[in-house]
């Protein structure tokens, strides 16, 4: 099923009228079909506009508001339909889990190598003393595989909570159908990138001894040195590739961070504190006709306005961020469009009793709708700020006059002008000009009560679905929300992206600060004896606290101007996640390199203070 919310499907009828020729150009309905085999989408939509080509030599009168408005028939895959918005959030979480992935291999990696080292003398002896090489690589191999397949039990885990975690914070968000799981796929490649991970890491020191590395080994383990040279460059590589990494979440997830706040910033042009809005719509076999429809909205709003806490209330046809959007063509009286322009088109909405009050909308000019407009007045339509700069610019729209149809539609006079309101994407200007319909003059049948509290609004649910049921007991209402919880819906396609890239880059930084830590403390553990001499000889905490500080930092560095490089060259990814921050944002690299460091400084400083304390006299004797 296409729509995740919907619970019931009925039988799609076109009505005569609607498939004559006098109906074209309406827009209300989409097609779903099932390719044949061997078609593709590029064909099919060389076929339609075959169609729509024969269709306008037929009906010579429709050519020009097809060519110029763009509606003709357009297919698409269903797939890119449902997902397509959200794909380059999808490919951003999926480089972030690959990104944290990497960095939990170069941890285990110097996990495996610093024990290793510790364990280089063990099997030179053992070699020596003629233990078989494929012994030594089968331990080896058996104890590496071992701990990465233990970690990776941990992860997967962590992965199915944090599965259940995603589905249980954005489950309307998420593309397909709301359920997910670890699936093979994953799993056979979380296990085998284990395996890799174990065989190459716990195989390397044995075979560094195979080769011919005895006498080597067990020098440098006989003056309690460090590892070798080769060895202690290749962790300081992963090191610095653990703060590269890290680096780039971090700048990633502070780019969406500041973005979704200058987006919670964004005015829509109303207010939605304390707004309780729920839908209703009524059936046509017991609301066939306009006068009973239009009969129960006044009631409702009616009784609603009798719910204690309720301050304000209004009807509308399409609440915002709701998902739904409704549009058509209208004329203006007096106005023609240019040779190639398009006919005015436009947001249209019918909305009643005190809706822009409730909204908080403002009145810019003229006045709203009231108890006047009934369905045997003059036909009236308020607009927005919008339409008028568009088409009225340095002059009143009050007295002008729309059309929606032909030349003989009746007309409709504009009566008055409110503020541009953005409904659909926060993200995205407005870019069309909304007209609002009376209810008493166009009684849809479906509306959206909406009620301005002065309370707790979901204080007020139980009595809205008690006025509803005093009305008519068999009308339930459904999508019962806040203002609020709606702008929060719309908001969960870039909520939820920014938290998980979060989350990626917190535990990116945790594991890079315990991959400097490990590093550095084993390092300080293998110069025990160098740190006891330079005491011998005279140097201070502050020195040895410095080299050490030094060693560590300076890897961090590294790893932070490569990590810099590496944000430049990938957040542009992002860009159209972004809203109102370029990728290469100053403040927001700043501030995540600060960050960065700070951390990495204080991984450095607890083993270089260790490093402090050792007592030369005890260094020396266990030497």
């Amino acid at each position: 099923m296409p729509g995740r919310e919907i619970g019931a499907l009925v039988p799609f009828a076109f009505t005569p009228q609607q498939m004559s020729d006098a109906g074209r150009g309406n827009e209300f309905s989409q097609m779903i079909a099932r390719l044949r085999r061997g078609a593709t989408i590029e064909e099919t939509n060389a076929q339609m506009r075959t169609i729509v080509a024969r269709n306008v030599d037929r009906l010579p009168q429709n050519a020009d508001f097809v060519k110029t408005s763009g509606f003709t028939g357009f297919a698409r895959a269903i797939r890119e339909q449902l997902v397509g918005d959200t794909r380059v959030a999808l490919y951003v979480l999926q480089a972030g889990v690959l990104l944290v992935l990497l960095i939990a291999c170069f941890n285990v990696a110097n996990l495996l190598l610093m024990r290793a080292s510790g364990r280089g003398r063990e099997l030179a002896i053992r070699t020596t003393l003629g233990a078989g090489h494929w012994r030594l690589v089968r331990q080896m191999l058996t104890e590496g595989v071992v701990l990465s397949l233990l970690g990776a039990a941990g992860g997967l885990a962590l992965g199915v909570a944090g599965v259940r975690a995603l589905l249980a914070m954005s489950a309307t968000q998420i593309p397909g159908q709301p359920t997910a799981a670890l699936h093979l796929p994953v799993l056979g490649f979380t296990l085998l990138l284990a395996v890799v991970t174990g065989i190459v890491f716990g195989v390397v020191p044995a075979i560094s001894v195979i080769r011919g590395n005895t006498n080597a080994l067990l020098k440098d383990d006989a003056t309690r040195g460090s590892a070798g040279r080769a060895t202690g460059f290749f962790r300081a590589a992963l090191v610095v590739a653990e703060v590269a990494i890290t680096l780039v979440l971090l700048v990633g997830a502070g780019l969406l961070i500041k973005s979704f706040a200058n987006l919670q910033r964004v005015d829509p042009g109303f207010q939605s504190e304390n707004v309780l809005t729920a839908q209703i719509v009524l059936p046509t076999s017991r609301y066939p006709q306009p006068d009973a429809r239009r009969a129960f909205w006044l009631r409702l709003a009616d009784k609603a306005k009798q719910i204690p806490g309720a301050s304000v209330v209004g009807l509308t046809s399409n609440v915002p961020f709701n998902g739904n959007v409704s549009s058509g063509s209208y004329s203006i009286v007096g106005y023609t469009p240019g040779p190639g322009e398009a006919r005015p088109h436009a947001r249209q909405e019918v909305v009643g009793v005190d809706y822009f009050t409730a909204m908080q909308i403002p009145v810019v000019e003229g006045r709203v709708f009231n108890e006047g407009d009934t369905a045997d007045s003059p036909q009236v339509a308020v607009v927005d700020r919008y339409l008028v700069d568009k088409y009225f610019k340095g002059r009143s729209a009050i007295g002008q006059e729309i059309q929606r149809g032909g030349p003989d539609s009746p007309r409709i006079r504009i009566v008055g002008v409110v503020g541009i309101i953005n409904s659909i994407d926060l993200a995205q200007p407005v870019t069309k000009e909304r007209i609002y319909r009376p209810i008493a003059q166009q009684p849809p049948g479906g509306m959206a009560l909406v009620v301005k509290a002065a309370i707790d609004p979901t204080q007020l649910v139980s009595q809205v679905r008690s006025a509803v049921q005093e009305i008519d007991p068999e009308q339930p209402i459904f999508d019962v929300r806040t203002m609020e919880q709606w702008m929060d819906r719309a908001l969960e396609g870039r909520r939820t992206p920014m938290t998980l890239l979060g989350i990626f880059g917190a535990v990116a930084l945790l594991m890079s600060a315990i991959g400097i830590y490990g590093v550095l403390a084993y390092a300080v553990s293998q110069r025990v004896r160098e740190f006891g001499i330079r005491q011998a000889l005279g140097a201070d905490s502050k020195s040895i606290l410095s080299l050490v500080l030094s060693q560590g930092l300076l890897r961090t560095a590294i790893g932070v101007v490569i990590g810099l490089a590496g944000s430049v060259l990938l957040t542009r990814y992002l860009q159209s996640l972004l809203f109102g921050v370029g990728a290469r944002d100053i403040p927001v690299y700043a501030g995540v390199t600060v960050l960065l460091v700070a951390v990495a400084t204080l991984a450095c400083y607890i083993p270089a203070r260790r490093a402090t304390r050792i007592d030369p006299m005890v260094a020396l004797r266990d030497a």
